[in-house]
């Protein structure tokens, strides 16, 4: 494809005769040609289709440069339409400039017979003339290219293309210039490109009623409007960036609506006229299928998809025709008014703004912090994306003595936080700190302080939530949809409960699509609800409402769905990014928008009533009401709610932040905090800004470190939340524990029977029982934490009663227990110790089949921790004796544990509080459990771990299994089943061969190359998580 170099305009200087075509790309500050047009040579009984549009130059360079190829898609496929009708020939179409180019080039077969004209000023005509002779690739897709006599009015002239330098206002010479050069039984195809609408509207419209003069004419129109009027945040961009440029849009301040524009063209002649959307127009399968939309997002990951909406809904195409043709060829372009939304009597509710400064911010989450006060966390400013919290408060009394304590400082967009039923409790879910990098990690408030809870089992942005309440009354969040690491979308429901941790609820009905951004929200009895609109994969809204049940009697909870018919849910409640909150006076629905674009003035916010019981069937209708436009509140500036956070306070929803970047015209950020109540009096609340920093805290808090050290030797004290708790669970039948397992996440049962032997196994009975004569391998160490790679340890014999009586006494002594019969096979407890076997039983919920099990290992300490260690088989950890924490990190942490190529074991001490300061553990995700006698926990492989017992003496008992088959792991002797898969044993062989080829390169060519390649296998690494 070759492309026409494009002038910079002059934006500090007035634009030259501003009715001649100075016209500026809604994508870019680069001029766009005037217009173009189609002359062809009709058949008799002509089928021409409508269906038409027109493009958008593509030279944005922002992320939203996919999605403008939307218009441009549009331009070419209908002119290929068009010229692909049945029986036309001796076409000449006129397009904008990479248009013929692209044509000639892709589609020569398409294009015999065709001739495609351009007009511009003549200086511009002069120039891409120029361009197109020293340009090979262009002169030569031109048929007998040859120098026009000036008498004809043309810069350039081939078979298939022509040049005309000619000022759109002067429409005698233009008429002279195409009825002298072109036949006049042609069929002409106008194309206007953003271009006439920076023309005085008076001059556009005789340019207008001209082209329909021409005979058998087809006009193809993209322009601005304003749909719900001058004053929308993104009208107002939009107007104020031209304005800026010197290329004010004159029509668009005459023809601000698409009626308006279907009117001027019937007015200016043209007999049959239609328009649409551009937002219309995507959502038509005629012009984007399914597959196609798919792809276009597949280009690039985009997730502010309402900013999409309100650019095309700001944009309309037209297509007209001079000459009269039966309503069947007319395509499917048409233009539909809304339809008037039947309302109920509107209950008075007041809209007021009660703060004029507050700071910008999008796409965070705003939660009561306490009576009166509100934090707003993460999003963007609209320039970068944030990792702060700002703090408001509404009077000096509920102004909060010392800053509230806060989630962790990281870049977070597109979480959800949810409010529980204690006051000020919510748990704070998901997010992303870039479109390619999701998160997983979840932050639960209690009693005014953050900690981290379990990670959700899959990384989301975008999700939606709801606060639910079981029938035993235990609060919890209920999870639904959103995007995820791969760009992929969910439709996996996922409820939380601090009892239970993360459990994916069975969906026992309809499933449900899946979609980010709807709005889910429970009723009355909190645990059924609404699912109500969203986006799918293709980027289509979904007009859908759903009533939800959720069940959580059962080992897993189950929801069951219900469509609700579609007469009973009005499409514009189904929105994309709107907030819904619940609130003593009903639902709230707070801006975003819908299937046919923005919400209708008046309609930005709705009041919902739900209804159930219809019939013999279970439904839900809605009624909604709605509250008075915006712009009739007295406020300078209407609010855009996109982006914004809502919350109800106990006398209405506030609603703090909002905006977008209106592509390339800026960005509209809200200023104001927004409260919708009943009321209908009283004063207009002034809320003030906390900083942080500007009130003394009561007391210095310790450090993270600091923490790390207090709770790795007192259970009970908080550790700020940077610890994850290992979930407890509760397993019935064997089926159930191997089902979590596959999960491969940690988690642990509390107080099971593993028999007689949590009560039995004293000092002094397990002398006796396994008696004196045997030796034992016994770590005898120097310091608290055995380290492996350093081997700060040394391994002695001593016999059973020895070892027993020195780790009573206090010294750091540690037993691994080793198969009785031969040291080079696994440990099997119930045969190396046979008078303590009886002792020990699994349960039949635990039971692991017996072809799987690789290894049963007791192990007996004194004060002393485990090194920090990875197993390539997962195994479960039955304490019997004392009391143990355990410290866990997920695999994908393996980056920043320090374990040295084809080694398992690291020689950081994660329970030395200086580690967490001079090493890079601070990037890690720490999960944490402290077992009591009779905890079992599962530990998944590649899980790397450490243990430091809290209370002297610790006994418990590993069983290690295996999660694949023996073709898996590596051959050879694997006594303590550590070792490594047999294909990174050879790949670390073939890695080896691979870098000595580069022993003979210069070192910075060596490592050049080197590295890259390291990239590479991450990269590859990356894109399987």
């Amino acid at each position: 494809m070759v492309t026409v170099t494009k002038q910079e305009p002059h934006d500090e200087s007035p634009s030259r005769e501003s009715e001649n075509v100075n016209a500026m790309n809604p994508s870019s500050d680069l001029p766009i040609r005037p217009n173009s047009y189609v002359e062809e040579k009709a058949e008799p009984n002509d089928p021409d289709s409508s269906r038409a549009a027109v493009p958008i130059n593509n030279h944005d360079n922002s992320s939203r440069s996919a999605l403008k190829q939307v218009p441009m898609h549009l331009e070419r496929d209908c002119t290929i339409r068009k010229v692909n009708d049945a029986k036309l020939k001796d076409k000449a179409i006129m397009a904008s400039d990479a248009l013929p180019f692209q044509l000639l080039a892709t589609k020569p077969d398409l294009c015999k017979g065709v001739v495609f004209a351009d007009v511009d000023y003549e200086e511009l005509v002069l120039e891409k003339v120029s361009i197109i002779k020293t340009t090979e690739q262009l002169r030569l897709l031109l048929n007998k290219l040859v120098e026009p006599r000036a008498s004809t009015g043309l810069a350039l002239k081939s078979e298939n293309y022509a040049a005309i330098a000619c000022d759109l206002t002067d429409i005698d010479r233009l008429d002279k210039v195409i009825r002298d050069n072109f036949d006049p039984s042609a069929i002409y195809l106008v194309i206007c490109e953003v271009s006439i609408t920076y023309m005085d509207p008076k001059a556009a419209d005789a340019l207008i009623r001209w082209a329909a003069s021409l005979g058998n004419v087809r006009f193809y129109l993209l322009e601005q409007i304003t749909p719900n009027g001058p004053d929308h945040p993104f009208a107002t961009a939009m107007l104020n960036h031209f304005s800026k440029l010197n290329s004010p849009l004159q029509v668009v301040e005459k023809y601000p609506k698409i009626e308006d524009q279907i009117q001027r063209f019937h007015a200016a002649n043209w007999q049959s006229v239609s328009a649409d959307s551009l937002w219309t127009l995507w959502n038509d399968l005629g012009y984007f299928s399914t597959t196609e939309r798919v792809k276009l997002n597949s280009v690039e990951l985009f997730d502010e998809w309402e900013e999409f909406v309100l650019f095309s809904s700001h944009y309309f195409f037209l297509t007209a025709k001079s000459q009269f043709l039966p309503t069947s060829s007319l395509g499917r372009l048409t233009h539909m008014a809304d339809e008037a939304i039947q309302q109920q009597a509107p209950r008075r509710m007041r809209i007021r703004s009660d703060i004029l400064a507050c700071p910008p911010r999008r796409y965070g989450v705003l939660y009561e912090s306490g009576k009166g006060v509100f934090d707003f966390h993460g999003g963007d400013d609209g320039k970068r994306r944030v990792a702060s919290t700002d703090t408001f408060f509404l009077t000096p009394r509920s102004a909060p003595a010392r800053l509230p304590d806060r989630p962790r400082a990281v870049i977070r967009a597109f979480s959800t936080v949810t409010p529980l039923t204690r006051p000020f409790d919510c748990l704070l879910v998901g997010g992303r700190e870039a479109p390619q990098r999701p998160l997983s990690e979840c932050w639960l408030r209690r009693s005014s302080r953050w900690s981290r809870v379990e990670d959700l089992p899959r990384p989301l942005f975008r999700h939606t939530a709801t606060l639910i309440v079981d029938r035993q009354g235990r609060d919890g969040v209920l999870v639904f949809g959103g995007r995820t690491s791969q760009g992929e979308l969910s439709a996996a429901w996922y409820l939380w409960q601090e009892s239970t941790g993360w459990l994916q609820a069975t969906n026992v009905s309809e499933i449900v699509a899946p979609r980010f951004g709807a709005n889910l929200v429970s009723l009355d009895s909190r645990d059924t609800g609404l699912l109500l609109g969203g986006m799918g994969n293709d980027g289509s809204i979904q007009n859908e409402c759903y009533s939800w049940f959720l069940e959580t009697s059962g080992e897993e909870p189950k929801i069951k769905l219900e469509k609700s018919l579609k007469d009973t849910v009005d499409v514009s409640l189904c929105r994309l990014g709107a907030s819904l909150v619940a609130s003593p006076q009903g639902l709230l629905l707070v801006g975003g928008v819908h299937s046919t674009g923005l919400p209708a003035p008046g309609h930005e916010i709705c009041r919902l009533t739900v209804s159930s019981n219809l019939g013999n069937q279970v439904s839900r209708l809605i009624d909604f009401t709605t509250l008075p436009e915006l712009g009739d509140n007295g406020f300078d500036l209407q609010p855009l709610f996109i982006g914004h956070s809502s919350i109800y306070d106990g006398n209405g929803v506030v609603v703090i932040g909002g905006g977008a970047t209106c592509f390339s015209f800026g960005n509209y950020m809200n200023s104001n905090i927004w409260r919708f109540d009943d009321r209908g009096k009283g004063e207009v609340a002034v809320w003030k800004l906390m900083r942080l920093g500007s009130v003394p805290c009561e007391m210095e808090q310790p450090s993270k470190y600091q923490k790390l050290a207090m709770i790795a030797t007192n259970p009970s004290v908080d550790g700020n939340g940077e610890f994850i708790p290992i979930r407890k669970v509760k397993i019935k039948a064997p089926e159930t524990f191997q089902k979590k397992v596959k999960d491969g996440r940690p988690f642990f049962f509390d107080s099971v029977d593993v028999g007689p032997c949590v009560k039995r196994w004293t000092t002094e009975y397990l002398k006796k029982a396994v008696g004196g004569e045997r030796e034992f391998d016994i770590h005898h160490a120097q310091e608290d934490t055995m380290l492996f790679e350093s081997r700060n340890f040394v391994i002695k014999k001593n016999t059973f009663p020895e070892f027993i009586n020195a780790i009573v006494k206090g010294e750091r002594r540690y037993l691994r227990s080793i198969s009785s019969k031969d040291h080079r096979k696994p440990a099997n407890f119930s045969r190396d110790f046979e008078d303590l076997a009886a002792d020990f039983i699994l349960t039949d919920s635990l039971a692991i089949p017996s072809g799987q099990v690789h290894s049963s290992v007791l192990r007996i300490s004194g004060p002393i921790n485990m090194w920090l260690h990875y197993d390539v088989m997962p195994n479960i950890l039955c304490q019997i004796r004392g009391i143990k924490r355990l410290v866990l990190f997920p695999p994908e942490d393996v980056g920043y544990l320090k374990i040295p190529p084809g080694r398992s074991s690291s020689d950081l001490d994660v329970f030395d509080p200086k580690a967490w300061k001079r090493t890079p553990l601070d990037q890690t995700h720490p999960y944490e459990v402290i077992l009591k006698p009779g905890d079992v926990l599962f530990i998944p492989a590649l899980w790397c771990h450490s243990a430091i017992p809290l209370d002297g003496v610790s006994i418990a008992i590993n069983t290690f299994f295996k999660a694949h088959d023996d073709t898996c792991y590596a051959v050879g002797t694997n006594t303590y089943g550590n070792r490594d898969v047999s294909e990174y044993e050879y790949s670390r062989r073939d890695i080896a061969k691979a870098m000595s080829r580069f022993d003979s390169m210069p070192p910075v060519m060596s490592r050049f190359y080197l590295e890259r390649l390291g990239r590479e296998i991450l990269d590859k690494a990356h894109d399987r998580t």
